[in-house]
């Protein structure tokens, strides 16, 4: 892109930083969303709210954040002590309207209070929570409450909804009724104390319920670097985590399966099963979950639905186990996990319908499919109000299936996210049983009627690593106790067995799946949770050198230079391509093509064999801003050589878009005596076999009479398919390796800098048109050892003035003596033996 003034380029890089930073921050927060992590469900497995009390949000946040994982920010929910529990005393209409209603609140040690409220339901209400003069609600606090007169009637502050209280996002039409979710008991002993005092309750773990206030503080833990630590997509695993870093106890969930004598009948048809596990639950019914349960998924980001999904979503966020819930009156015959069928189309959960592969897994019965497996659920078998009977599926599946589906459907769930980071294959047993405590919680326990479980064992990984604590204080530079390490170790689930300074450490399988694996890992979690800030500051010691260059490195560096500073800009483009793409160019036969199996669209099927085509995309839609520039690329092309064996070399082509090809020859001129300087080469016309390049205006360059560059006008044909008919396009291919190779082995030798100075002299020649000019250099070249500094200065055709099939080139050449200054007449005399030699074999001075 070309720009009038610097204040225009200046702009445009600033417009382009701001694109790019949205698309970057668009992308993150899609595929890596936060992971919202409640501290008050964190302390069912580890107890932080005296820590919290003690230290507060910001220092938790920065230890776990040295420790363990980012955290992104803190949320405080229920900050406005200036809410409290109010009785209601009367209501009466509003005398001068016909939708307000006059209410009176007892504020227990706070007196009465006079409120106009225009929500219906506020008389039959008992108990409210009101907003006192002064206080501050919203999101940001924004929304200050002030005494004031509606109609003429005072009103000292305001009945809040669910929303006005921060419970909820969806807008609601009546006020928040505190006796639907807390005993009347209760709340008249707390009159006039916060509302967000209040507790609300969940199921505990173990038998009793946990109770905490409404009053919260969520973390949220920046996703994008856990990918590795599927185990923290979870309040448990956090919960490990925070134990560990701050030496409180930790308390695991081991719920048991009560006895189910009954069987579902399940059939496993595809390897991309590791685990699944079914319940079949009869004699329930669906509802709304109760507001402890409620306020824990929307504080971890999740809506909540009837309440048996909400058991589902609760159980996923909690323990990190995606689970799924189905309508079994839905379920026609046997559950049944399998591939998907080629075109085999599902209605999903979010209305739309979606045309699957057999590279797809689908959880389906004997007449439909029910669910996408790990990515989304199916509209056929969904639960509803009317639902009574239900499955329960908690399941483990091949995490590259599930990312690489999600990614086809361009669908990203909760559930696909967990799996796709490659779960713990026994989690989803160890779950399972959350599902009855949270029905026995709800009120529901229903009547189970079946199960199945389903494991491959082989497929959970048993990894135990040997090591020592010398190896370990090496690494971490570090003196430590083997009291500590163990006191590490086991805090985060590893089984450590020491004897004497060597120890081994069985790895739990929640950290197996693609996270510890050798014993620098093992390291790692010592260094981190011991605390990196307490790794001492030392010199790094031993014998130093200057390395040798690197003649890969600096040979893209000189390529680079050389074409920026001809003003290139250079491209990076994908190193895909397809059948259709590469015909164009003059590939038609794919044979030798390296095919993509799981190719993410039509237009990437197999990598790319040329970097023609995806430079000549580049210019059609780089034409629609300018008319002039030119690209170069370097990258690699890939080819089949037979069964399993395949090439991958690096290439370097580029375009020239509305410029000559006078221009492109000085160009390549120039880059080969930069990048191999002293290096003599030769000029061809004509190339053969590149389809990409007009037959009658390319040409080459040579080196030891092999083809280093070859370089041209775009074929018509091509052009035209490309959609640059009328465009002038000038391309050349460099052969990357040959460079490379002489690059490499090339040796300079270097001259003593003339101290006399040398004249310059011009001729032009006249000579066949199939005749290179870099033979008529060579020739000039023989007459005599004081010529150097060849050029060509221009280039001439006319039939008329010189003749069908010729050309006259001016070439450029200096005659200097070392020894002398060169007089006017020994540089008259090599001029006149230059044109003697020429016109003897058929070159003529042009006159």
């Amino acid at each position: 892109m070309f720009f009038k003034t610097p204040l225009d380029r200046i702009y445009n890089i600033i417009d382009r930083l701001r694109f790019m930073s949205e698309w970057l921050l668009t992308y993150f927060k899609y595929n890596f969303p936060p992971m919202k992590i409640p501290l008050s469900w964190i302390s069912l497995y580890t107890d932080v709210s005296l820590l919290l009390d003690s230290k507060g949000a910001k220092e938790l946040w920065h230890m776990y954040s040295i420790h363990t994982a980012e955290i992104d920010g803190i949320e405080k929910v229920g900050l406005e002590d200036k809410v409290v529990i109010a009785k209601v005393v009367s209501t009466r209409p509003h005398p001068d309207s016909d939708h307000l209603n006059l209410v009176v609140l007892d504020c227990g040690p706070l007196g009465a209070l006079n409120i106009v409220c225009g929500a219906e339901n506020v008389r039959t209400a008992k108990y409210v929570a009101v907003a006192l003069v002064g206080a501050k609600l919203g999101a940001e606090q924004d929304f200050e409450i002030k005494s004031s007169k509606i109609r003429g009637e005072v009103s000292e502050g305001m009945i809040c909804s669910e929303d006005e209280l921060g419970l909820q996002e969806e807008r609601v039409s009546g006020i928040m009724q505190l006796e639907r979710h807390f005993s009347e008991e209760l709340l008249g002993s707390k009159l006039g104390t916060s509302f967000y005092a209040l507790e609300v309750a969940i199921p505990g773990n173990g038998t009793a319920n946990y109770s905490f206030p409404l009053q919260d503080t969520v973390f949220e833990i920046d996703n994008k670097f856990i990918t590795n630590r599927p185990d923290l997509f979870s309040c448990e695993g956090n919960a490990r985590e925070f134990g560990a870093v701050f030496s409180l106890p930790f308390k695991p969930y081991t719920g048991k399966l009560p006895t189910i004598s009954g069987k579902v009948n399940v059939n496993i048809e595809t390897p991309n099963v590791l685990s699944y596990d079914l319940v079949s639950i009869e004699n329930i019914q669906s509802g709304t979950s109760p507001l402890g349960m409620d306020q824990m998924l929307r504080k971890a980001g999740l809506s909540p639905k009837f309440d048996l999904v909400d058991i589902t979503n609760y159980i996923m966020t909690e323990l990190g186990q995606p689970m799924h819930a189905f309508d079994a009156d839905k379920v026609v015959g046997d559950v049944t996990v399998r591939q998907a069928y080629d075109d085999e189309s599902v209605i999903a959960l979010d209305s739309k319908e979606y045309t699957l592969t057999s590279r797809d897994i689908v959880i389906a019965d004997s007449e439909k499919i029910l669910a996408v497996a790990g990515v989304i659920g199916g509209m056929s078998s969904a639960i509803s109000e009317t639902t009574k009977h239900v499955y329960f599926e908690s399941a483990c599946f091949d995490p590259v299936s599930i990312r690489l589906t999600s990614q086809r459907l361009a669908i990203r769930t909760d559930a696909s996210m967990r799996f796709e980071k490659s779960l713990d294959p026994t989690l989803a047993s160890r779950a399972m049983p959350r599902v009855f405590d949270l029905l026995k919680f709800l009120g529901k326990p229903g009547t189970c009627t079946g199960a199945f479980s389903y494991l491959d064992s082989s497929r959970v990984k048993d990894i135990t690593i040997a090591t020592d604590l010398a190896f370990v204080q090496k690494k971490l530079g570090l003196k430590i106790s083997k009291e500590r390490a163990e006191d590490i170790l086991t805090r985060l689930g590893f089984d450590a067995s020491f004897a004497g300074d060597t120890f081994s450490v069985k790895v739990p399988s929640w950290r197996a799946t693609k996270d510890i694996s050798i014993k620098e890992d093992i390291v790692e979690e010592i260094g981190r949770i011991n605390g990196y800030e307490l790794v001492p500051n030392t010199p790094i010691t031993g014998p130093f050198s200057i390395a040798t260059k690197n003649a890969s490195v600096e040979l893209r560096n000189r390529i680079n230079a050389y074409f920026s500073a001809e003003k290139f800009f250079e491209t990076y483009n994908y190193s895909f391509s397809n059948q259709n793409k590469d015909a164009l160019v003059g590939y038609a036969d794919d044979s030798n093509a390296v095919h993509i199996q799981n190719a993410f669209n039509v237009e990437y099927t197999m990598m790319r064999r040329s970097m023609i085509p995806n430079l000549l995309e580049a210019v059609a839609e780089n034409l629609k801003q300018q008319k002039r520039f030119s690209f170069f690329e370097i990258g690699k092309v890939f080819e089949k050589l037979g069964e399993n064996k395949f090439s991958e070399k690096k290439a370097l082509a580029g375009v020239l878009i509305g410029q000559d090809m006078k221009t492109l020859r000085t160009i390549l001129d120039g880059f080969l005596r930069d990048v191999l300087p002293g290096r003599g080469f030769s000029v061809e016309q004509g190339t053969e076999n590149i389809a990409s390049l007009h037959p009658n205006k390319s040409g080459r360059y040579m080196i030891n009479g092999e083809v280093l560059i070859s370089f041209g006008s775009l074929h018509p044909g091509v052009a035209e398919s490309f959609g640059l008919a009328n465009v002038d396009t000038l391309l050349f291919e460099v052969d990357y390796q040959k460079l490379a190779d002489i690059f490499a082995s090339a040796s300079h030798k270097f001259s003593e800098i003339g101290k006399y100075p040398g004249i310059t002299r011009e001729l032009n020649f006249v000579f066949n048109e199939t005749t290179p000019a870099s033979t008529v250099i060579a020739k000039i070249a023989s007459v005599s050892p004081l010529l150097s500094n060849f050029s060509v200065v221009d280039e001439f055709r006319d039939s008329v003035k010189i003749g069908d099939g010729k050309k006259s080139i001016s070439f450029s050449f200096l005659i200097q003596d070392l020894t002398k200054t060169t007089t006017d007449e020994e540089a008259l005399a090599i001029q006149e033996k230059i044109i003697a030699k020429l016109e003897g074999e058929g070159i003529e001075l042009r006159k």
